[in-house]
């Protein structure tokens, strides 16, 4: 900002500079010292018409021209006047530097704030691609949570699978087992009560013969 203000003030000044330039030209301060006359006046004058210190004639000749004097030689500035045309010209002229000034001091404060704007969304350019990195990586970060989740919990799927798998084979072997062990009670009931008849007949036959 510091740079910017004295940038400004350097055109300021240079504007000041030339118009102030431009109007000493067409307003030239009044001098203040006595001009004396120019030498084409001075050829013009006759000499012999001057009186002397007393107040004599300088010479007879001239004798004319004896009784008029001299008054206050009036000095002409040398100083021409400007024309009309040129007058204008250098009111142009001033407004044009003035103009030129001011649009300087415009595209001067134009290019400083592109710059700025540059600056700024180069900024903000920078700080979204920041903000776009942290949430991809976020992104990321919560992708790989879920993946391990889904993972850990087809890993949990896959033991319960294994595990029904493993069950309805144990109960697969045990309604084997049960139909064996009943087939066998039932070989073991049969047997028994054969043995029984057996034996009952044996103690009738027994008594029978006791009797």
């Amino acid at each position: 900002m510091h740079r910017r203000a004295h940038d400004l003030d350097e055109l300021w000044l240079e504007a000041d500079t030339e118009a102030f330039a431009l109007n000493l030209a067409l307003h030239p301060a009044p001098s203040t010292r006595s001009i004396g006359p120019s030498l084409s006046e001075i050829n013009q004058l006759d000499f012999y018409a001057i009186p002397d210190a007393d107040g004599t004639q300088a010479d007879e000749c001239s004798s004319q021209s004896s009784t008029s004097t001299v008054g206050p030689l009036e000095v002409k500035s040398h100083r021409p006047e400007m024309p009309t045309d040129k007058t204008s010209k250098a009111y142009s002229q001033i407004d044009v530097t003035r103009v030129r000034a001011e649009m300087q001091l415009i595209v001067k404060q134009l290019q400083l704030e592109n710059a700025q704007l540059k600056k700024r969304l180069k900024a903000s350019e920078a700080v979204a691609a920041k903000q776009k990195q942290q949430l991809q990586t976020k992104h990321n970060l919560k992708l790989a949570a879920k993946d391990r989740q889904l993972a850990s919990l087809q890993a949990q799927l896959d033991a319960q699978a294994g595990a029904h798998t493993s069950l309805h084979s144990t109960i697969s072997d045990l309604e084997i087992q049960v139909t064996d062990l009943q087939f066998e009670m039932k070989m073991m009931d049969k047997a028994y009560a054969n043995e029984r008849a057996a034996w009952v007949e044996k103690e009738r036959m027994l008594r029978l013969l006791q009797s």
